[in-house]
């Protein structure tokens, strides 16, 4: 799209009333068997199997994220000198992070199915910060041992390679520090029309890494006109809500925030270490958005399967409520197939793929959650795959929506979604109560086995 007059997350956000961000590229790469063990990280897989790229932003993008950022994070012109790469062949893949989330977001959006009650979503341009480039975990402290000019000449060649390129905008993320930010919002006003995000790395409910308070950092990118929100991320969960409102009181600028899974990153071992957050990932992205979170998402250790629970329980305006989930339809239809083999046959998830076209990798980790349901089980060994855990005639289609979408979804608005209830009800609210036993009948009815029956075509 290029540089903009106006200010893309904003333009979103007023459209629809929240966005979802995608969440951890580099978790989302690993789950498909990538070796990030190396100062490249995800950059890494730019070199060695780009296509893995665009098939997890395929996959943040299905599971229903209104904007993915570029493999950019832990590439620059430096890095990759330090890999063998000429400066052109480092230009060249820095403009190839962005290439391929394009062309991740042209292919979705090429299905008309895929363009219900969705925006077109938005390219962001990843720049991590210095600490990135060190891999040695300094961007959670911010302590570089450089100056602000060796600083500025580290981000200046890469940000005006994004800056160039046919992103729509800018997300300089994970910045553990006030000192960092001043240099990013310098280069920022060299590229008139360009928009970035500026979000930084917190270790408490109030201040960035190095100890600058959030609100003064905030202060200042709300003076900057081109800056298009201020956010939080790979961050602890715990922290965010208090956050929020901290960012909130200094700008007025959308306030964004995609957190981390809540363990803590080991330097040394180049993992995460402790146990996950038992967040229900869900729940508190609506209580963000309550908070005035413009846009929610995820970092680290946070997958496709996560960002799908966002999005089905955020209350996203100018969509159709009751309209099933892309993960749903995939749920139904690798079912059916599934169903229309021989009783007990277990079936390779690539079997089930490439008969009805679905991405494998997202498909995946759909008949994980229906294996959890007890509606399919698991085969390993020789004959691995999956198998329907009950006869098809067993299986009723409201199970298999309420496994993927969560209990309760027909008591669900039909109109205003989760701003609809008994305290708030819409003016269809009465009305809509009245022909929910008829939708429910309906469902229930319908078993799996009516559907393998179904004549294809």
């Amino acid at each position: 799209m290029g540089p903009s007059t106006k200010n893309p997350i904003a333009e979103f956000v007023e459209r629809q009333g929240i966005m979802v961000l995608d969440g951890g590229l580099a978790t989302a790469l690993e789950a498909l068997g990538c070796d990030l063990d190396d100062e490249l990280w995800s950059a890494r897989i730019l070199l060695e199997a780009p296509e893995l790229i665009r098939q997890v932003h395929l996959d943040f993008l299905i599971a229903g994220a209104d904007c993915i950022t570029t493999s950019s994070y832990q590439a620059s012109l430096p890095g990759f000198h330090k890999r063998g790469l000429s400066e052109l062949q480092g230009i060249e893949l820095l403009r190839d992070s962005v290439r391929l989330a394009i062309e991740a977001r042209d292919l979705f959006w090429s299905e008309p199915a895929n363009r219900l009650g969705r925006r077109r979503p938005l390219i962001a341009a990843s720049v991590g910060p210095y600490g990135a480039f060190l891999a040695d975990g300094s961007e959670y402290t911010g302590r570089y041992g450089i100056d602000d000019a060796d600083l500025y000449s580290f981000h200046r060649s890469r940000w005006h390679i994004l800056a160039d390129s046919p992103a729509d905008l800018l997300a300089c993320e994970t910045i553990p520090s006030g000192r960092e930010a001043r240099v990013l919002l310098q280069l920022l006003g060299e590229t008139p029309g360009r928009w970035a995000w500026l979000s930084f790395s917190c270790h408490d409910e109030a201040h960035l890494c190095d100890g600058s308070r959030l609100a003064d950092v905030a202060r200042i990118c709300d003076a900057e006109p081109h800056v298009a929100a201020v956010g939080v991320n790979c961050t602890s969960p715990e922290f965010i809500s208090p956050l929020i409102a901290e960012a909130r009181r200094a700008t007025s600028k959308p306030v964004i925030v995609y957190p981390n899974s809540g363990e803590l990153y080991n330097v040394a071992h180049r993992d995460w270490a402790g146990a996950p957050t038992s967040l229900d990932w869900g729940e508190a992205a609506g209580e963000w958005a309550r908070l005035g979170a413009a846009g929610v998402g995820g970092c680290c250790r946070v997958g496709p399967e996560d960002i799908a629970e966002m999005r089905r329980r955020l209350p996203i305006s100018r969509q159709f409520p009751m309209q099933l989930t892309r993960e749903t339809e995939y749920a139904i239809r690798g079912l059916t197939a599934l169903a229309r083999r021989p009783q007990g046959t277990a079936v390779p998830l690539s079997g089930l793929a490439g008969a009805d076209d679905l991405p494998e990798s997202f498909l995946a980790k759909i008949f994980q959650k229906l294996a959890r349901h007890g509606i399919v089980q698991g085969r390993r060994g020789a004959g691995r795959g999956y198998t329907l855990a009950m006869a098809p005639e067993a299986v009723t289609v409201l199970e298999i929506i309420e496994a993927v979408e969560g209990s309760g979804y027909l008591d669900r608005c039909l109109f205003w979604g989760g701003r609809c209830g008994g305290t708030n009800p819409c003016l269809l609210h009465d009305r809509w109560a009245s022909i929910k036993p008829q939708l429910r009948a309906l469902l229930e009815g319908t078993t799996l086995a009516d559907l393998a029956a179904t004549p294809v075509g």
